[in-house]
């Protein structure tokens, strides 16, 4: 699940440095997924964690790097 996710939010244009970064927050706040990144996971597991980890993208971009160019690419299409 962790190479999933991280090479989700890469291909929606974030640096790796800051998809480690943003996966370190998810591996702490996603309680049920806590233990459990390395773990092959059914595809809805890996949508419903997905949905969360783009929220805690957009969280980090905005802390981060405001100015970013993949910053669209996390936000809800209302953000937009």
């Amino acid at each position: 699940m962790y190479n999933i996710i991280k090479n989700m939010l890469e291909h929606h244009g974030m640096p790796s440095r800051d998809a480690v970064a943003v996966l370190n927050i998810a591996m702490e706040e996603i309680e049920p997924m806590v233990g459990r990144w390395n773990e092959i996971h059914d595809k809805s597991v890996v949508v419903l964690t997905w949905i969360t980890v783009k929220d805690i993208a957009i969280e980090y971009i905005n802390d981060n790097r405001p100015n970013a160019w993949y910053r669209p690419m996390f936000m809800k299409e209302m953000e937009k």
